[in-house]
């Protein structure tokens, strides 16, 4: 049972890191246009 805890949280955490990189894909590609250009000059 302590497995089947253990994993529970680790698919949850799974799953809201893929919510967030499909959210945050518009936020860290924003970013790194910031930073391109800035770098750049």
């Amino acid at each position: 049972m302590g497995t089947a805890t253990r994993r529970k949280p680790h698919l949850l955490l799974v799953a809201a890191v893929a919510l967030v990189s499909s959210s945050g894909e518009d936020t860290e590609a924003q970013k790194s246009s910031i930073t391109f250009p800035r770098s750049h000059s």
